[in-house]
């Protein structure tokens, strides 16, 4: 991915996800010496793993929409 925006969106995740992402994300601030954020955790975390599966493929398949 060559260029990028920023959008922000309404995701859905489970309670679980969500508690396992802010105690990963307050042990590697912790480990780094610095204050957790959680929501830029989260904003990484979808981000590499729409690059990681090729989601610019999946949004120009017309099959993936309903």
């Amino acid at each position: 991915m060559s260029q990028s925006v920023t959008v922000h969106a309404t995701i859905d995740v489970s309670p679980e996800t969500l508690a396992s992402l802010v105690r990963h994300a307050k042990r590697l601030a912790g480990e780094q010496g610095k204050k957790a954020d959680p929501a830029e955790t989260l904003n990484q975390m979808v981000s590499l793993f729409l690059a990681k599966n090729d989601f610019e493929s999946f949004v120009d398949d017309p099959a993936n929409y309903s």
